[in-house]
């Protein structure tokens, strides 16, 4: 449920949550995205479709990562291929959401009966996902409860430690082409293929404002 992008300069928040929330840290960068952690799983957030934001596209070494230093990467490095995660890992998670109703009161819990893949399997082992099972269940008392605390736990920034942690021991990160048009065939149910970058954002858009 916490999809929505992260762009810093691209949202808004009224004031009186911003304070409730804490405010942001004071990280080098992606202090937006975990700010913004805090605030969906709040509930009440939506699109803002009215207007547009139009980020500056100056190269930035002023922080670690993010758009700043992507582009000034990018224009070092004109022919370096922009890699991202690869698809299946974002397969093994849809094919675990998928059950998490079965875990609802639960009383012994085993790996095996969802039939996880095994990069999946080590990782909830080492972070202990069956100590946090059993606290969800015991302060939840309906599904949708059940629901909404497992998404707290197994919100954006848990998915993130999950593709950070299978990359590259389990798998090798792929093109942004290659990953778009994996999710395009396993979400359309039809063979796809375009080459080109723009085709491909602009079909994502439509996905995204619901065509």
């Amino acid at each position: 449920p916490y999809y929505f992008h992260t762009v810093g300069s691209s949202f808004t928040v009224k004031a009186e949550t911003y304070c409730k929330q804490g405010g942001m840290n004071r990280k080098k960068a992606g202090e937006d995205f975990y700010f913004l952690q805090k605030i969906m799983s709040l509930g009440n957030y939506e699109y803002l479709n009215t207007t547009t934001v139009y980020p500056s596209s100056r190269p930035s070494d002023r922080v670690p990562f993010g758009t700043g230093a992507f582009i000034k990467e990018n224009i070092e490095f004109p022919e370096k291929e922009f890699l991202t995660y690869n698809f299946e890992v974002f397969k093994n998670l849809h094919h675990f959401f998928k059950q998490i109703d079965k875990l609802f009161n639960i009383k012994n819990f085993e790996y095996e009966a969802l039939n996880l893949d095994e990069s999946l399997v080590q990782f909830l082992v080492k972070n202990e996902f069956a100590k946090a099972l059993v606290e969800i269940n015991a302060n939840t008392s309906n599904i949708n409860s059940f629901r909404k605390r497992f998404f707290q736990y197994f919100d954006a920034f848990r998915i993130l430690k999950y593709q950070n942690f299978v990359h590259p021991y389990f798998y090798e990160k792929i093109s942004v082409t290659d990953a778009v048009n994996e999710y395009l065939n396993y979400t359309e149910q039809k063979e796809l293929c375009f080459n080109k970058a723009g085709i491909l954002l602009e079909r994502l858009r439509l996905i995204e404002k619901g065509f």
